[in-house]
């Protein structure tokens, strides 16, 4: 390949890159508001309400809600609720196991929030201290290990379930909701910019590597550098062999 192909080879590949971190960036700007997850987005209100599904969330024990720790306990789970929603009554999923989903089902896994440590100090009153005890918990994200509060009796709450209905959804553009559409389909699924052109082959010293795709190795080839470390082994054995008798 002479320096021209070359050079115009790089600067192809350098103006597609370019394009995609371009249309990368405008399709974060208008994610929010193409989903309507937009701060200070505002709600509307469905004429008919959505069934979908099922949702089950902790309330305090009848007979413990009316004794007189009722109160407090109401007040604790404010802090630690937690809920879930699920298409089956039962709160059962698919197993999902190496990559694939299987027939059988497991139930749906949910307790009780942990609290901040900063979140707990600055805005759990003191008084209801007494129910938590000091924890480590995992972030799920990073996997770095923080400081949190429990709940010290969980027991004390049971769970609800009931039917899912959807009453308010946020206002959305359809112009930005087409536009993101669009660009999605010229990043990852037409023409596929980001594999072909976001990995940086510009700035690669070796012209040879720019290249979309490496082809895999054939059975051939697999078979023939077998045959060439065999058969270098077995050179190096003999070569070791006689070295033994040189000084003799």
């Amino acid at each position: 390949m002479s320096k021209e192909s070359r050079e115009a080879r790089r600067a192809f590949y350098e103006s597609k890159e370019k394009e995609a971190h371009r249309l990368l960036k405008r399709l974060n700007d208008i994610s929010s508001l193409a989903h309507g997850h937009c701060q200070g987005n505002q709600m509307v209100t469905l004429d008919k309400p959505i069934r979908k599904g099922w949702v089950r969330f902790y309330k305090v024990r009848d007979d413990l809600a009316r004794s007189p720790e009722g109160p407090m306990l109401a007040e604790v789970l404010k802090f630690v609720q937690c809920s879930a929603h699920c298409d089956r009554k039962d709160f059962t999923q698919k197993k999902y196991f190496n990559g694939h989903w299987k027939k059988e089902r497991e139930p749906v896994e949910q307790e009780l929030t942990p609290v901040h440590e900063k979140f707990f100090l600055e805005n759990v009153p003191e008084r209801l201290h007494k129910y938590f005890y000091k924890t480590y918990e995992v972030s799920r994200w990073g996997g770095q290990t923080y400081v949190a509060y429990k709940v010290w009796q969980p027991w004390k709450f049971v769970f609800v379930v009931k039917p899912y209905y959807i009453r308010e959804v946020p206002m959305t553009s359809s112009e930005a909701e087409s536009e993101y559409k669009h660009l999605w389909n010229k990043l990852w699924k037409h023409d596929n910019l980001t594999m072909r052109f976001m990995d940086h082959s510009s700035e690669r010293k070796d012209m040879k590597e720019d290249v979309k795709t490496k082809r895999p190795k054939t059975k051939v080839a697999l078979r023939k550098e077998a045959e060439e470390a065999l058969a270098e082994m077995e050179q190096n054995k003999d070569d070791e062999y006689w070295s033994r008798y040189e000084d003799w």
